[in-house]
């Protein structure tokens, strides 16, 4: 195996290894997404953040 074949087989393996990197990513958000989404306190939280975007912005 020459230099070219394993830089290709290196790189393939790391694609891979993103990839499933990725996944787990976008499997842990949807997890907290369902959390979250499905806690009575999602209302209360929405209204801290609303509050707290409102405080911060500056008046027209």
């Amino acid at each position: 195996m020459d230099g070219a074949q394993a830089l290709a087989l290196s790189m393939s393996r790391r694609l891979v290894a993103l990839e499933v990197l990725r996944g787990l990513a976008l499997l842990g958000t949807l997890l907290t997404n369902i959390w979250l989404f499905s806690s009575s306190s999602v209302s209360s939280l929405a209204a801290l953040v609303v509050a707290a975007v409102l405080a911060t912005s500056p008046q027209a």
